[in-house]
């Protein structure tokens, strides 16, 4: 938001007047605790609850699935 990319629907969504940084927030909705095969656990985690909150196209902002995104972070380093 702050560069005014557009490669991102939710920066798209927030860059358009009149959304100002203060707009956006983040909510926790789940804590992982257990640092057993961390991004395993993660990545489960996000498909259920993208399943449950309908965050995915035409119900949400997310295009579609990035589970296997090459730009997703690995928290098992």
């Amino acid at each position: 938001m702050l560069t005014n990319k557009k490669t991102c629907v939710v920066a798209t969504h927030f860059n358009h007047t009149p959304h100002e940084l203060t707009d956006l927030a983040f909510l926790p909705i789940e804590r992982i605790t257990d640092t057993i095969e961390t991004n395993k656990k993660l990545l489960s985690r996000e498909i259920y609850w993208t399943a449950q909150l309908r965050t995915i196209f035409p119900y949400g902002l997310n295009k579609r699935n990035e589970l296997n995104s090459k730009k997703r972070i690995n928290f098992a380093s």
